[in-house]
């Protein structure tokens, strides 16, 4: 919780209890703590900022002010007997107060206004956002034969923020994506608006920084349906601010919603999502075999049979490496027009590293096995799909697998490159993305590991910033060559490989 929303609460915890004692017996500084409650909570509004979670908070703080006034007003005279038959009642209701105090408290700290970590780089951090037409390609998400696929970016990059600069809130706009994703959950609405009050360490359309002549260049893909090109915006900082340039993808109609420059919003397809849905729902049999399976040839050939049960999911990957393939071309003939102008001339397009999570880490594998731009990639636990699930395919690029469990191991034992598979220990899917940080709730409801968010991030840019400094700035990286004391929690195989 924030400075001011604790304490209004601390305030709030001895004048509730002191509901529960004859009105003769409470100590004479309680209607101080109930006027330190009031002052407290004008101050969060005009400071911190209204949130509806600190809504029991604003109505117990109102409920107990005209009493702790009447007090005041008597100024120490003896409080009035109370009738025996009526001691029931003031029982009852400190019980009730007594409840709405619990819920003012717990409510706040499940659904927090939490922090991102700071990225750790010697840059600070910008970040902007532009749209691509790819006019070659026609639209297979929509019923108009005459559209062509579009594509919104957001970028992450070191810079040079002017000295006024405030960082942008998490996500942007949770009027788009925040409210999108808790009614995508089927969760109340307003449940993430809060976001807004969230800040990022990023600065919108800073300048980028001119301490170097270029910067290698990475491209992201975000998971399927309730994905959204900022889901990891954790990590993005900290690669910025370490001096790479993120090129963050929103493949339209199937992010959970895409909010273009002009104001354009492109929302998921909910047909396309429930074939899909339909898709996985048949494969999980085949997917529970393959995890638990010892033998290597039989996930092998549970691998493809997973992808073959697939084919929708196949052809999205298809979809989205071609929308890869598309934004590298733009970002190599970026003539300072559409595009944004700070990176013409400075991006390195021959230290290009590809990644993604869920599906969008599928589409990372399937990238770099089939495109010689990618010198290096990573798939954060994304079960794969397509080309790299058929045997006798082998990544030839340097390729890491984070994940929380084996789902992809055939691909990484077939790998001929260097390859890495690391699994994190309490982490399930969702740990892989900032959803991490979002409640300690979700947790208890199995929407997350137990392990804690704040740990999780710490684990992902440590192994994803070390990957990509090895093999894109030939930094050798001592955490990549096996058991680290600092990350206990982290097991990881490798295999050499003929690096080309």
């Amino acid at each position: 919780m924030r400075p001011l929303e604790t304490v209004v609460l601390l305030a709030l915890a001895p004048v509730v209890l002191a509901l529960f004692r004859p009105a003769g017996g409470r100590p004479r500084w309680i209607p101080l703590a109930a006027l330190a409650a009031v002052a407290g909570s004008v101050l969060h509004l005009l400071i911190e900022g209204y949130r509806w979670q600190m809504v029991p908070a604003y109505l117990l703080t109102t409920a107990l002010l005209p009493g702790t006034l009447r007090v005041l007003r008597r100024s120490g005279a003896a409080a009035p007997p109370v009738a025996q038959g009526r001691k029931w009642l003031r029982v009852v209701g400190a019980a009730v107060v007594l409840l709405l105090f619990a819920l003012a408290a717990l409510i706040p700290a499940m659904m927090p206004v939490f922090e991102l970590p700071k990225p750790s780089g010697e840059f600070p951090v910008g970040t902007t956002r532009f749209s691509l037409l790819d006019a070659a390609r026609d639209e297979t998400f929509t019923a108009d034969p005459a559209d062509k696929r579009e594509l919104l970016v957001h970028v992450w990059y070191p810079a040079q923020p002017a000295p006024d600069s405030r960082p942008e809130p998490l996500w942007g706009d949770p009027e788009v994506l925040a409210r999108r994703l808790a009614r995508s959950i089927g969760m109340p609405f307003f449940l993430f608006d809060h976001f807004s009050l969230v800040r990022t360490h990023a600065y919108r359309d800073a300048a980028l920084a001119d301490s170097r002549r270029s910067y290698p260049v990475l491209i992201f893909s975000h998971g399927y349906n309730q994905g959204v090109p900022v889901q990891n915006t954790v990590q993005m900082e900290e690669l910025a601010s370490h001096g790479y340039v993120v090129f963050s993808i929103g493949h339209s109609y199937e992010s959970l919603a895409l909010l273009h420059p002009d104001g354009r919003i492109v929302e998921v397809s909910q047909g396309q999502t429930q074939r899909v849905l339909g898709e996985l729902r048949k494969s999980v049999p085949l997917i529970r075999q393959m995890l638990d399976s010892p033998d290597a040839a039989e996930r092998e050939r549970l691998m493809q049979k997973v992808s073959d049960s697939g084919p929708t999911l196949t052809a999205s990957v298809g979809v989205w490496t071609a929308d890869t393939r598309f934004v590298l071309e733009q970002l190599a003939r970026l003539d300072g027009a559409k595009e944004p102008r700070q990176f013409t001339g400075r991006l390195d397009l021959g230290r290009v590293g590809v990644f993604g999570m869920s599906f969008g880490g599928t589409v990372a594998t399937d990238f770099c096995l089939t495109d010689s731009r990618c010198r290096a990639g990573i798939n954060l636990d994304g079960l794969q799909f397509g080309p790299a699930a058929m045997p006798g395919t082998a990544l030839k690029v340097p390729f890491m697998f984070m994940a929380s469990g084996l789902l992809n191991d055939p691909v990484f034992r077939r790998a001929q490159a260097s390859a890495w598979y690391l699994t994190v220990k309490s982490a399930t899917h969702l740990n892989f993305s900032d959803f991490s940080l979002i409640s300690p709730l979700f947790s208890k409801l199995g929407l997350l590991g137990p392990i804690r968010g704040q740990r999780m991030e710490a684990i992902m840019n440590a192994y994803i910033l070390a990957f990509f400094d090895q093999h894109l700035r030939d930094a050798p990286a001592a955490l990549l060559t096996g058991p680290s004391p600092d990350y206990p929690e982290v097991a990881l195989q490798q295999r050499a490989g003929v690096t080309p």
